[in-house]
């Protein structure tokens, strides 16, 4: 629902039951796995190297994290995914050092612009879950950066583009990236729903 979080997959009232799960044997397998992509098998290293925030380290990080298909992303939201089931303050606290630094990836928000976009499913899940971790400027400027990705340019690629209702050979969507982009944009859209931002154009589309 607009304006409670978290609201993309889940919401707060499945998080007794989410974290009932976590404590399973299936459950501990997949914290585990999501442990080990955020914290790999040094957790006191990764801290550290977040804590001392060396200038070279934190500028390949940031590039890391807008890359189209790089490992940060997705390490992101799977630190986020540990603050979602255990609600522990560390957890919480690396999740929302990673958001931070993609944040800050992108030029300030006074200059940013509606540009044509496939989204980030993965930060949109990320700032759905650690909401509640983020300081009110951490929300605005996270708002600002969706919605600079749900905007007209990209209401106006779906007739332009071929994996989406532009010409195409076959006269029909594709099987993989057709899905991969609308539910990056739909998540990246409805992360904002009852925000400035969001878009019902996109939604609707």
């Amino acid at each position: 629902p607009p304006g409670e979080y978290p609201r993309l997959l889940c919401t707060r009232g499945d998080l007794p039951a989410i974290r009932e799960r976590a404590a399973t044997p299936v459950g501990r397998a997949v914290v585990a796995a999501a442990r080990h992509a955020v914290y790999g098998t040094n957790p006191k290293a990764v801290v550290e190297q977040y804590e001392k925030k060396d200038p070279k380290w934190l500028d390949e990080q940031r590039k890391e994290s807008r890359a189209g298909w790089g490992r940060f992303a997705p390490r992101c939201r799977a630190a986020a995914f540990l603050y979602l089931v255990s609600g522990d303050a560390q957890d919480g606290w690396m999740a929302a050092e990673s958001f931070r630094l993609w944040l800050s990836a992108w030029p300030p928000s006074g200059e940013l612009k509606p540009e044509a976009s496939w989204g980030t499913a993965e930060y949109a899940l990320a700032y759905d879950w650690i909401h509640d971790v983020l300081t009110p400027d951490d929300r605005a400027r996270a708002e600002a950066v969706f919605a600079s990705m749900a905007g007209t340019p990209t209401v106006e690629m779906f007739a332009k583009e071929w994996w989406l209702d532009g010409p195409r050979a076959s006269g029909r969507n594709t099987t993989n990236w057709t899905p991969i982009c609308t539910s990056n944009l739909g998540l990246t859209n409805f992360v904002l729903e009852g925000r400035p931002g969001y878009n019902p154009a996109l939604a609707g589309l």
